[in-house]
């Protein structure tokens, strides 16, 4: 498992970096000049793909033969804060292909609940699959110092045992704290984008294909801005002038002055003044469309989530058609959700309650 993350931590990272909306300008050496290379171009296509599908999910609580909270874990739940650790669970599921919910005794002398619910990112967590009970094995999560990425401990979770390591700051040695699990079961669960039989933790959100079209869209932006430079700048010619008819005028100058005063030349011809044809920004722009549409066809995104709008207002009826490919895709996962919720929910009561095994009619929840 320490392996599994350590091989998982370079894809995890680019995951991030696209989500934050810091992917680093990607020239192809072609088009954009020396000058404007370094510009630092950002798209928030990525965090979209994201929490577009994110925040489709709403948590009301659950059900027992159509009874709410059957067996009183709403203020259990309330404690823990359950809706936010959820909500940020399921993004982080989206964003890196799957993550984890874990479930502990608390000690109430500390003022903790009497069971802690912590999500868990891939990034610092993972888990051997086990396909013949389509349960974990084991898990393995990682404890590190806020905002830098030292192990200061880890935990491991098996069907046995819940084995802590923990040492002290700057020490070498590690120490070992075994605890029973009277439950049988790994006391973690995983949330899932998108399972699929060869790939039981899924897929990110943040596709190939969505990363790809992101750098092609920043590369449009920059291509579009430097037009946009030559665009408020146009390119005129001077012919017939005479060579000190520009001495002592700053380039800049002669591009913005209201009033070019020209004398004739040599051979007393008067100077032709003119001006190219200005470039057209549309190309640029229509591209951007373009991509636009293709991460939106990728993502199950309505076109108005990255800004493109008709030229009329969306009727009500427009707007839930464009909207129904995500709700689909929400509903689909809120079902592959709800077993590891539930699952979950029984771990909580089992430890609250002190059982071996959960009560029969809580798998109807």
């Amino acid at each position: 498992m320490q392996d599994r993350i350590t091989a998982k931590q370079t894809k995890n990272a680019l995951l991030d970096v696209y989500y934050e909306g810091h992917r680093a300008f990607q020239d192809l050496g072609i088009s954009i000049p020396p000058q404007m290379q370094r510009t630092r171009a950002a798209l928030g296509w990525p965090q979209k793909a994201v929490q577009a599908l994110a925040r489709k999910h709403v948590f009301e609580g659950y059900t027992v033969g159509g009874l709410t909270d059957t067996y009183d874990l709403g203020g259990l739940l309330a404690r823990n804060e359950f809706e936010t650790e959820l909500a940020q669970a399921i993004t982080s599921a989206y964003k890196h292909s799957v993550s984890f919910l874990t479930v502990a005794a608390g000690d109430v002398t500390r003022g903790e609940p009497p069971v802690m619910i912590q999500a868990r990112d891939a990034k610092w967590t993972t888990a051997l699959w086990d396909q013949r009970t389509r349960t974990l094995e084991a898990a393995l999560a990682l404890g590190t110092e806020q905002y830098e990425n030292t192990i200061t401990g880890a935990t491991m979770y098996t069907r046995k045992f819940i084995i802590h390591f923990s040492r002290q700051q700057g020490s070498a040695a590690w120490h070992l704290e075994r605890m029973e699990n009277p439950t049988g079961r790994v006391l973690v669960e995983p949330l899932v984008y998108d399972p699929q039989l060869g790939r039981p933790f899924g897929r990110s959100r943040i596709t190939t294909e969505v990363r790809y079209l992101t750098d092609a869209a920043v590369r449009t932006l920059m291509r579009a801005e430097t037009g946009a430079e030559f665009f408020s700048s146009p390119q005129r010619y001077v012919l017939g002038a005479s060579e000190d008819a520009f001495t002592g005028m700053e380039r800049w100058s002669a591009i913005t002055g209201r009033l070019l005063a020209l004398t004739v030349n040599e051979e007393g011809s008067t100077p032709t003044v003119g001006q190219f044809t200005q470039l057209s920004m549309e190309p640029h722009l229509a591209m951007y469309r373009q991509l636009a549409q293709n991460f939106c066809a990728a993502t199950n995104l309505p076109m108005s989530t990255v800004g493109i709008f008709g030229d009329n207002p969306a009727s009500a009826e427009a707007m839930q058609a464009a909207e129904y490919q995500l709700s689909d895709e929400a509903d689909y996962q809120w079902r592959i959700f709800t077993p590891a919720l539930r699952r979950l929910l029984q771990d909580v009561l089992m430890i609250r309650d002190r059982l071996t095994e959960p009560p029969e009619e809580s798998w109807d929840m």
